[in-house]
């Protein structure tokens, strides 16, 4: 299943990426992990397909972070400053709903400033 997203643009930021409110549309697509390559250093990332529909345009094809939104067209991110180092790989399971994914990213976060403050 490859989710079709109709609204990926944000018309008062001019930012596109996929919205909170609609990260859920991603549940159930097949899932992958890629190394995405930023000023600060190389990090691994879930990410699945999707289709981004324009009315006015021809649809396009990208890639979405699973837990930011972000979305990456020919390994660039369209939000910043980051790219693909490599291709996509399929992990063999499924995107799971958007407030688990929520809550997996609070546990990280969590995990990480105790390490900090130790």
């Amino acid at each position: 299943m490859i989710p079709e997203i109709k609204k990926w643009f944000d018309h008062e930021s001019g930012v596109k990426l996929i919205p909170s409110t609609i990260m859920d549309q991603l549940t159930g697509a097949n899932e992958y992990t890629v190394k995405v390559r930023s000023k600060i250093g190389d990090f691994t990332r879930p990410v699945c397909e999707v289709n981004c529909l324009t009315p006015e345009e021809p649809d396009t094809k990208a890639w979405a972070d699973v837990m930011t939104g972000s979305l990456y067209v020919d390994g660039q991110c369209l939000s910043g400053a980051l790219n693909f180092v490599g291709t996509p790989k399929a992990t063999g399971k499924k995107v799971a709903s958007w407030l688990t994914r929520q809550k997996k990213g609070a546990l990280i976060l969590a995990t990480t400033n105790l390490v900090e403050i130790l």
